[in-house]
């Protein structure tokens, strides 16, 4: 098997959604209809339990995961604090999601705070891009959406 070139797909797939977001919260805030809803982008840190490191992933890292990640996750978040299980990071986003968490805020979240995106995932052109080519693959037409495209 090959993995070169996962990661950065993976990173593009998280561009990506984070493009569209920005898109997507510009169309939610000039439909008076709309307006109220709102889109979130949340990196949830590295998750420890995560299923990316259970399927299509060498049988090696999967065991590291059981056998040392998981059990020794105490001291190793003293050297990078952004481990931690899926459960702390699903709070956080329903946190967000229900709006106990920053109420009404649309944007880029790490953890439960709100953070700034990359420079080009704040090109407003690479965002429309996204958007249009996002809606293409979707199959959305004016004809089945409410929003106004």
């Amino acid at each position: 098997m090959r993995y070169d070139g996962d990661f950065l797909r993976y990173a593009l797939s998280k561009l990506a959604a984070v493009a569209f977001m920005y898109a997507l919260n510009r169309r939610l805030e000039q439909d008076p209809a709309l307006s109220g809803v709102t889109a979130v982008a949340i990196n949830p840190g590295n998750l420890t339990d995560s299923r990316a490191m259970q399927t299509n992933t060498p049988q090696s890292l999967v065991w590291a995961q059981r056998l040392i990640v998981r059990p020794l996750q105490p001291l190793l978040k003293l050297k990078d604090p952004s481990l931690r299980p899926s459960a702390a990071a699903a709070v956080d986003l329903v946190e967000l999601a229900t709006n106990r968490a920053h109420p009404n805020e649309r944007g880029c979240f790490l953890y439960l705070e709100k953070t700034d995106s990359s420079p080009v995932s704040m090109d407003r052109d690479k965002q429309e891009k996204v958007w249009a080519k996002s809606l293409q693959w979707a199959g959305i037409t004016n004809e089945n959406t409410t929003l106004e495209l």
